[in-house]
């Protein structure tokens, strides 16, 4: 139901990797991906994608990334202009980020995490739980980290409980089974 790695939230902008480090004398950098989509960031240098950098600090600026490739569970990459590792070591920490519509499109019935945080959740009855304040990932099902009335609720993120999910509307009805909420 959910994508288990999507990009946080920054000023319009969505994260999709950190840099970690220089890699090697000639400029590249390696990062630590965050995105379920990982074979798209290859294709980032060769479309119209508008890449942005966001530094440690928060200031933002374009990015022009020349070539991406896969390495393992992480992306090499090559900024334009930065052709050695001195330069390479400036960009250390700086997050690569894209804006919401160049987001990969999801299936019908998956939403990325970032959507359903800030959702109210309701029961089918109308009881008020509270507001998602996160999502995690612990096993079969993602949990929703429901906060409300000075209580966290965990509830399990199945067709079976939540009932319908209004991501416009901001709201998410579920049908619990008996004793979850008490949990």
């Amino acid at each position: 139901m959910t994508r288990p790695s999507e990009p946080p939230v920054v000023d319009d902008l969505y994260v999709i990797a950190k840099v970690a480090r220089p890699r090697g004398f000639k400029g590249d950098v390696i990062a630590d991906l965050f995105t379920d989509f990982p074979d798209r960031i290859e294709q980032v240098s060769e479309s119209k994608v508008d890449t942005w950098g966001i530094w440690p600090g928060g200031e933002v600026r374009p990015l022009a990334i020349e070539r991406a490739w896969l390495l393992n569970a992480r992306v090499v990459l090559k900024f334009a202009g930065c052709e050695t590792e001195e330069s390479a070591e400036l960009y250390r920490g700086v997050s690569v980020a894209i804006m919401r519509g160049d987001l990969e499109e999801l299936p019908p019935d998956t939403w990325y995490h970032f959507d359903l945080v800030g959702c109210d959740v309701i029961t089918k009855d109308g009881k008020s739980i509270g507001s998602v304040e996160r999502v995690e990932e612990f096993g079969a099902a993602p949990l929703l980290i429901v906060k409300g009335d000075g209580r966290e609720a965990l509830i399990p993120l199945t067709f079976s409980i939540c009932i319908d999910i209004d991501i416009e509307r901001k709201k998410i009805t579920i049908d619990p089974p008996e004793g979850l909420l008490e949990l």
